[in-house]
């Protein structure tokens, strides 16, 4: 059998007491392991890892460019990670020019009134698996 493992990341620990406390309410929580963490630090070590994110959108004045660089590293993470499926939420305009890679596929969605994209990319498996 598989061994399912879920790590969750936030720079904002707000972020993360929610989410400890959503997990708790759904009774999954003793399956998630939270950390307070900045993407710009992560290192990817997993074998055949997803990573799915809804990072910020980068509304306010001045967000753009941080939001910029973040889905630049996300896009030479998973350029280095081959075998890493990803899944972004993301409202950025131009966000496949940025990323460096055209999504194998995405589809079109409202996070309320925001217009967003989920962007789909899938890593290449190992021989044997599905």
């Amino acid at each position: 059998s598989m061994k399912l493992s879920l790590t969750g990341y936030d720079n904002d620990t707000y972020v993360l007491s929610t989410a400890r406390m959503n997990a708790k309410k759904a009774g999954v929580f003793k399956n998630i392991y939270y950390y307070h963490e900045d993407f710009m630090n992560l290192k990817f070590t997993e074998e055949n890892a997803m990573v799915i994110t809804n990072p910020p959108y980068g509304e306010r004045l001045g967000e753009r460019e941080v939001i910029v660089k973040l889905m630049e590293k996300m896009g030479r993470d998973q350029a280095i990670r081959e075998d890493y499926d990803f899944y972004v939420l993301s409202a950025l305009e131009g966000f496949e020019r940025v990323f460096g890679k055209k999504a194998h596929k995405n589809r079109k969605l409202y996070n309320g009134r925001i217009l967003t994209y989920l962007y789909q990319y899938f890593g290449k498996k190992p021989r044997g698996t599905k």
